[in-house]
């Protein structure tokens, strides 16, 4: 059952390029990127069996945490882009200094919002929602690596 909902909420993830190109529009990375949020954010939520009054407040915490968790690693991401061949001493060690930061950062955030979910979420819904959060993450990552394999 949990991997077919994944599943549909998968397909639906990447049926909205599709459909949004078919409209004559070009999706923007922000609106898919919020897309994809929503979906994971109902998926969570049902793997973590959540009341509707915990949907409700999972809902507004978690994207909190999503925008964070994006405004943190956009600047790492950011500067490993620029990182050609050729690329300064400087340019290498500004990257390093930003991902072990960035790492650092995302701890306390994780720290930040675990102490947040746990004052309407029970201990086992925050296991499940890590455990999920995996899950999710790494169908993504499956899905980003098929379609660089296609291009």
């Amino acid at each position: 059952m949990k991997k077919l909902i994944l599943l549909m909420i998968l397909i639906a993830t990447l049926s909205l390029p599709a459909l949004a190109q078919k409209a004559g529009k070009s999706m923007s990375r922000e609106t898919m990127r919020k897309e994809i949020t929503d979906f994971k954010i109902k998926y969570l939520a049902q793997e973590m069996k959540l009341n509707e009054e915990q949907q409700k407040k999972f809902s507004v915490l978690y994207r909190e945490l999503s925008e964070e968790r994006h405004e943190l690693f956009h600047k790492v991401h950011s500067l490993k882009k620029n990182l050609k061949e050729g690329a300064s001493d400087e340019a290498y060690e500004a990257y390093t200094k930003a991902s072990v930061e960035a790492k650092e950062k995302e701890a306390e955030i994780a720290k930040k919002y675990d102490s947040k979910f746990s004052e309407f979420l029970t201990p086992k819904q925050q296991y499940e929602m890590k455990m999920a959060e995996e899950r999710f993450n790494q169908k993504m990552q499956e899905m980003r690596k098929d379609k660089h394999k296609k291009k």
